[in-house]
């Protein structure tokens, strides 16, 4: 491993707080996973406002991924039985297929199927390995590790009448209180409560 693969910086894992490995992972069961690649070029610096926006266009062109890495990137996989699904030089990245048994040899790796009290999941402990042929390219590996990163917490709303709460920013507002502030001219017009709550910023006036 130390002279075919290298340590996709970033990567480490460990398991979730609680979470109990309860068998590795089927080696027949395919799966994707998705690979971030380097851009054709860095960004340029932000130091003010731009004169003008840049279009997604010339964002894909100018600063993706280019289709040598691209095809680099494939043909280093293909040798571990990982086929291309998809790829996309303007958003950077190559989604590929293949089984559990070839993405762990592909990228050094051992998976693992976790029970959690938020969910099970499939996961790993430890870095992720690319192909030294493709260390530069690599910027991030997708999808081996399923396990849920993100929770939809509360929109935090207050009330008229009633006390604001500690966590609740001064600058949040609920529409009949964004109304007040403005001055805005009292309509006709009939809200239904069971609108979703839409949650307002307001900026210095």
């Amino acid at each position: 491993m130390v002279d075919t693969h290298v340590v996709v910086n970033g990567s480490e894992r460990t398991p979730l707080p609680g979470a109990i490995a309860t068998a590795r992972a089927d080696a027949n069961v395919t799966i994707e996973v998705t690979l971030k690649l380097r851009r054709i070029k860095a960004l340029p610096p932000l130091t003010g406002r731009p004169a003008a926006a840049m279009t997604r266009e010339n964002l894909g062109v100018g600063y993706g991924a280019s289709k040598a890495d691209t095809d680099k990137v494939v043909a280093a996989f293909a040798k571990f039985n990982l086929n291309e699904v998809e790829s996309n030089p303007a958003t950077r990245s190559v989604r590929l297929s293949g089984t559990i048994a070839a993405m762990e040899e592909a990228f050094q790796v051992e998976l693992f199927n976790y029970a959690h009290q938020s969910g099970d999941y499939r996961g790993r402990v430890g870095p992720v390995h690319v192909p030294t042929e493709v260390k530069d390219i690599v910027e991030g590996v997708l999808g081996l590790d399923n396990r849920r990163v993100v929770r939809r917490g509360r929109q935090p709303v207050r009330r008229r009448g009633l006390a604001r709460s500690a966590s609740v920013p001064s600058d949040w507002y609920i529409p009949s209180e964004l109304a007040s502030h403005y001055n805005f001219p009292l309509g006709t017009a009939v809200v239904k409560r069971s609108v979703t709550r839409v949650r307002w910023r307001i900026l210095p006036r």
